[in-house]
Formats: structure tokens, C-alpha cells, sequence
């Protein structure tokens, strides 16, 4: 009878831990994928310098007037790429840590699910 209760009870413990692995292992996912989609955005706002030199002759065409409208146009579109940058990298860092940390209690998991 006692063998019987600690055999319910060992079983009873691996579906917590099953559970608790499969949950990591997506948050573990999720993390990967917002990571991966920074990633792609930070790359597009990398590009912006270049198609800034391909604006200039163009704005070189415009009148004085409409010069300085672009150009305050495209300086603040280019505060906005810098603010976005930024905050994309803190960002990226932050899931990166977190991914490492649960990375950890996945393997510690499988571990302790493996034993």
C-alpha cells in the first residue's frame, strides 16, 4: 500500500514537472521569436542611412522652402528610427537574459524529469 502511494505520488510529481517543462519550453519559444522579430526590425532601421543618401539629391531639386520642411521631416523620422533602436536593443538584451534563465530551469527541469 505504501509502495502504491508513492508510486501515485512520484507519477503525480513528473506530470507537474512535465507540465512545468512544456510550459518553459514555450515561453522559452516565444522569447526566441520576439527576439527574432526585433532582430529583423533593428536590421531595416540599419538601412535607413543608405536610402538617406539616395533623399538627398532629391531634396537638392526642391525649392529652399520645401528643403527645409523635408529636412525637418527627415530628421525627426530619423530621432524616431534612433529612439526605436534603442529601445529595441534594451529590449533584445533583456530577452536574451530571459532566455538564458529559462534555458536553465528547461534544463534543470528535464534533469530532474530525466532522473
Amino acid at each position: 500500500i505504501n509502495l502504491k502511494k508513492q508510486i501515485a505520488a512520484l507519477n503525480e510529481q513528473l506530470v507537474i514537472e512535465t507540465q512545468a517543462k512544456n510550459k518553459a519550453e514555450k515561453k522559452l519559444d516565444n522569447k526566441r521569436n520576439q527576439i527574432h522579430e526585433l532582430k529583423k526590425s533593428v536590421r531595416i532601421f540599419q538601412d535607413v542611412p543608405q536610402s538617406l543618401k539616395n533623399i538627398k539629391p532629391k531634396i537638392e531639386a526642391l525649392d529652399p522652402l520645401q528643403q527645409d520642411e523635408e529636412l525637418n521631416r527627415l530628421r525627426n523620422r530619423v530621432k524616431h528610427y534612433e529612439k526605436f533602436e534603442r529601445i529595441a536593443n534594451v529590449t533584445m538584451k533583456k530577452q536574451e537574459k530571459d532566455i538564458i534563465e529559462l534555458s536553465d530551469k528547461f534544463n534543470k527541469l528535464t534533469e530532474t524529469s530525466n532522473a
